[in-house]
């Protein structure tokens, strides 16, 4: 079977032929899989028995069944199946060609600007669909945005998703330098949290797609969660020149301090991306026209 360390592979986990091992997510291994019994290609995430021994492995991983449960949208990967076979629990999803848009990052992929309005557009309309279930997905970063081929975009990693409105105590995550670049300050300013914070790191994804960096970068997970919560917005238009005011006023807009000052919903988001693609202005909301949030060079 499959052990912790994931040395041993299995050949066949009940209805599914395992091809390769794809990586591993939260303590589980994630293979690429053939479903045999429809013979199609599927993603297939093990836990194993030793890790499903782990309080916060196991809580994660049942989380994650939980949302996949509710979420069926067309820029979602969608679960197939989930279960158990001898101890190991196990989640099946869609296969997607393509690659994650970490990996086009980190390779210095250049994203027009109105590929990367598209992109951030999809994923507005995935959280659309979970803030509508009352989930937030907590860790939205560009390793879980999937470019699949012929242009769709998939939202993945609901390992940490939980529903709304839990105390900060059960909401804290772990020190990751990577993740860190992507949460909102409202992780150490709020009680609770909501789809606000989710924008907001949406934002950071649109904010690294238009300019090749996050927004806050360097320094360890502490250092750059002080910089979320204090450091003024970076000025987009001096890193690059083709964005325009529009589209510079919503990554501000998402990338406010303050919750309040963000858009109340992925749907007001949606319409303010559409807007820019469509070249048209975008409205300023009063706080946003009276003051500058960002730095200028």
């Amino acid at each position: 079977m499959v052990d912790a360390e994931g040395t041993e592979q299995p050949k066949r986990f009940g209805n599914y032929e395992v091809l390769r091992q794809m990586g591993r997510s939260g303590g589980a291994l994630v293979y690429r899989a053939r479903q045999v019994s429809v013979d199609r290609l599927v993603t297939l995430t093990i836990l194993p028995r030793k890790e499903a021994e782990k309080p916060a492995y196991r809580q994660r991983f049942e989380r994650q069944v939980a949302a996949a449960s509710k979420l069926r949208h067309p820029n979602i990967l969608s679960a197939i199946d989930a279960g158990s076979i001898a101890g190991h629990q196990y989640i099946v999803a869609e296969y997607v060609g393509g690659r994650r848009l970490s990996s086009a990052l980190d390779e210095g992929e250049w994203f027009g600007v109105r590929r990367s309005i598209q992109i951030a557009l999809a994923v507005a309309r995935a959280l659309e669909h979970i803030d509508s279930v009352g989930i937030l997905h907590r860790n939205l970063t560009p390793q879980h945005v999937i470019l699949g081929d012929a242009g769709m975009v998939k939202l993945r990693g609901f390992s940490f998703a939980r529903p709304h409105r839990k105390p900060a105590s059960e909401t804290w995550f772990e020190p990751d330098d990577y993740a860190t670049s992507y949460k909102s300050p409202d992780w150490v300013n709020e009680k609770t949290l909501d789809i606000r914070a989710d924008l907001y790191s949406l934002g950071c994804i649109l904010f690294q797609m238009l300019t090749g960096r996050p927004p806050y970068v360097g320094g360890n997970a502490a250092t750059l969660l002080e910089r979320h919560v204090k450091s003024p917005v970076p000025d987009l238009r001096s890193l690059r020149d083709d964005v325009s005011e529009d589209l510079e006023s919503v990554v501000v807009r998402l990338l406010a301090k303050d919750r309040e000052e963000r858009h109340a919903s992925p749907a007001e988001l949606a319409t303010d991306l559409e807007i820019t693609l469509d070249g048209g202005k975008v409205p300023r909301p009063p706080k946003l026209r009276r003051r500058r949030l960002f730095r200028r060079r």
